[in-house]
């Protein structure tokens, strides 16, 4: 097919999308790959510096353009002004990714950081317009702009939101105060295709009874999940990088697993190799501060484990009650005696195979996705 009889679809993304991998990241490159395979459509991710930088003929060749992520208010209103001034906001759409502002609130006073969301967000940008002097002048306007305000006109102003869960819409609703429902599509997240070949096993081959997965971190609550496991002869398996910007966290935690002989950490591995991982566990443990819909919960109980996730995130949703249990992040203790019970509940019935699970995969959201472009082109 002659490119130019392509449907084009561009992502644009904050600054270190691809060096600073999060699960932002690992979604839209997901999506791009399913849509890819679509012979007429052709996919392209950009990151705001490029765009800054001139290179603005790919949006006027767009048939449909995302922005990618709420929640980063600098690229979002900055990336909304260049639309804005190519006449091109018929083209514009969002895929919100939002996490509950109220959430992160309390995460940050937990922190001693009483400062609200927006406040701290407008820090940040200006900390990274240091290491991007062209961003600098910009960040310090950015300390005189009600972003509630402005992120409020941007939700108005999209054609349509593709959200990852029906809360994750609550949620918006309730922190920018408007409705945006008659707009919004769900498309909830999936699990790589090689999860439809885990093979199904008995709970007594299982090496793990608790898999916590996940960048060790002080959003993620790792270090409060080992001090309770520890020494209780609950087999655990840790498995993740570490955030370079929470050392002192990363230390806490790896010294407290190497004083506790049934706490293992392995550090991060390639994402192939998780599934097994999964799969050798009864229960996947989380206990984040904030989430929209954790893609560890669904690759967990797509590898057949039981699971643990806070309540701060909307994985519920996509997971049935029966496989799902629900966390508290600042009361960890709570949720020990079911986790204990599962466990025990598991072992004395560890002959029985693992319950098949219904798998959805990436490809399925790329073709909702593929769907809702069909709907705007």
């Amino acid at each position: 097919m002659n490119p130019l009889d392509k449907t084009n679809v561009v992502f644009l993304v904050r600054d270190g999308f691809f060096s600073d991998f999060g699960g932002d990241t690992f979604q839209i490159k997901m999506y791009c790959n399913s849509l890819d395979k679509c012979n007429s459509l052709s996919t392209k991710i950009i990151e705001y510096s490029e765009v800054r930088n001139g290179d603005i003929q790919c949006l006027i060749n767009a048939h449909l353009i995302f922005i990618v992520n709420l929640d980063r208010f600098f690229e979002l209103i900055e990336f909304k002004k260049i639309i804005d001034n190519l006449n091109l906001c018929y083209k514009l759409h969002l895929i919100s990714i939002h996490h509950e502002i109220r959430a992160i609130d309390r995460f940050n006073r937990k922190r001693h950081l009483p400062l609200n969301f927006f406040y701290v967000e407008k820090m940040k940008n200006v900390f990274r317009g240091l290491r991007s002097l062209s961003n600098m002048f910009l960040s310090l306007k950015h300390l005189f702009m009600s972003y509630e305000v402005e992120v409020r006109n941007i939700l108005n102003d999209v054609n349509g939101i593709v959200l990852i869960a029906s809360g994750e819409g609550d949620v918006i609703q309730k922190d920018f105060k408007l409705d945006i429902y008659d707009k919004c599509k769900v498309i909830r997240n999936g699990v790589p295709s090689y999860y439809l070949n885990i093979p199904v096993c008995s709970w007594s081959k299982k090496e793990w009874d608790v898999i916590v997965c996940g960048r060790i971190e002080c959003r993620k609550n790792q270090l409060a999940i080992a001090k309770q496991l520890a020494n209780t002869g609950v087999r655990v398996l840790f498995v993740g990088g570490y955030n370079k910007r929470n050392i002192k966290y990363y230390k806490q935690f790896l010294k407290l697993v190497n004083d506790n002989d049934n706490l293992h950490y392995i550090g991060k591995v390639a994402p192939e190799e998780l599934p097994n991982l999964y799969a050798l566990s009864k229960v996947s443990y989380s206990a984040s501060w904030f989430e929209v819909s954790s893609l560890v919960d669904l690759e967990a109980f797509a590898s057949g484990c039981f699971v643990f996730s806070s309540k701060y995130g909307h994985s519920n949703e996509s997971i049935p009650n029966e496989y799902f249990y629900t966390v508290e992040p600042s009361d960890i203790f709570s949720s020990m005696q079911p986790l204990l019970q599962k466990i025990d509940y598991l072992k004395i019935n560890e002959e029985r195979e693992v319950s098949p699970r219904e798998i959805r995969t990436w490809d399925d959201a790329g073709s909702e996705l593929l769907e809702y472009i069909k709907a705007y082109v």
